[in-house]
Order: structure tokens, then sequence, then C-alpha cells
């Protein structure tokens, strides 16, 4: 995925997966539709976050 496109997705407060020096990261705008979007993708209760 080029840059672009990793921006573009970030501002229509989507997830993306980038790269660290140890394990994938998983981030999004810290907006409630960006939050939304990793806790639904970690299938993870918005009540326990």
């Amino acid at each position: 995925m080029d840059l672009d496109t990793v921006i573009a997705r970030l501002l229509a407060d989507e997830a993306v997966v980038y790269p660290t020096s140890t394990l994938p990261g998983l981030g999004a705008r810290p907006t409630p539709k960006g939050l939304d979007a990793v806790f639904a993708l970690k299938a993870r209760d918005d009540r326990k976050p």
C-alpha cells in the first residue's frame, strides 16, 4: 500500500496496518469512526477499551 492510499484511508476514518520494528501495528485517527474501525477489526467490545 502506498503512502497516498494510507493517507486517504486515514482521512476516511478507516484503520490501517503499518510495520514496526517488531510486530505490525494497527491504527486509525482518534475519531469515533476511526476507533470504531479498530474495535471492529479486533472484534472488541467498545465498552472494554
